[in-house]
């Protein structure tokens, strides 16, 4: 059985509170996929480990659990979480959930009797400055999931054509500005290599006209959603 939910750009995986992680839709979630001990069962994005946690008590000591995430950093914690928690078997993937059926298959896990996928944003991340994901607080322009994985985004920003930043604004943001953005960024980076979120809040800034801006929303959402 397989539970999936979230959403990729607005929904936290985890809503924080200070000193804890509280799971979203828990109930939820475990009256779905109603796990019995003894029972081997998948978190695909485990993230703090606030639904594995309780996914690890519900199959105890006879059953088995493997968490997968892209994040070494979320693993770490998740182990941490799970530590105190007694099971036949606990395995914690640093891979995407896409890749569950060949890593299960390396782990010697025939079959799993839930999977669990809560694909929303996680909130610990994106609070994170030295994560680059987020255009609140300053920091380096990583954006990475995964900073083991591919090029962090100021390497790409300042190496891509301003036709590409300008493709990749409209595919993944929806941006109406891509271009004046694109075309900023490639202006800047003439004087000196984008480092910082601010750098690129400065260039989105630059290129929407004041008079053009969502009164709602800041001007640089869609760049970095």
């Amino acid at each position: 059985m397989i539970a999936v939910f979230g959403s990729l750009l607005s929904v936290p995986r985890e809503t924080a509170k200070p000193g804890e992680h509280e799971p979203v839709m828990l109930a939820e979630v475990m009256g779905f996929l109603d796990p019995q001990p003894g029972d081997t069962v998948v978190d695909g994005t485990i993230g703090l480990g606030g639904h594995a946690s309780v996914l690890a008590e519900r199959v105890g000591p006879t059953g088995t659990l493997v968490g997968f995430d892209w994040d070494g950093a979320m693993l770490e914690r998740a182990r941490e979480r799970l530590s105190g928690t007694p099971l036949k078997a606990l395995h914690l993937v640093r891979d995407d959930y896409r890749s569950v059926p060949a890593r299960l298959a390396d782990l010697g896990v025939a079959s799993a009797d839930g999977i669990l996928l809560d694909l929303g944003l996680n909130s610990a991340q994106i609070a994170d400055p030295g994560r680059g994901l987020s255009f609140l607080e300053d920091g380096p322009l990583d954006m990475r999931m995964n900073r083991h994985d591919r090029e962090p985004a100021a390497a790409l920003l300042n190496r891509l054509t301003a036709a590409q930043i300008e493709d990749a604004l409209r595919e993944y943001g929806d941006e109406r500005w891509a271009r004046a953005i694109a075309k900023q960024i490639v202006e800047r980076r003439r004087s000196a290599p984008l480092r910082t979120t601010n750098d690129l809040v400065e260039c989105v800034l630059a290129a929407i006209p004041p008079r053009a801006r969502e009164k709602r929303i800041h001007p640089a959402t869609r760049t970095f959603q």
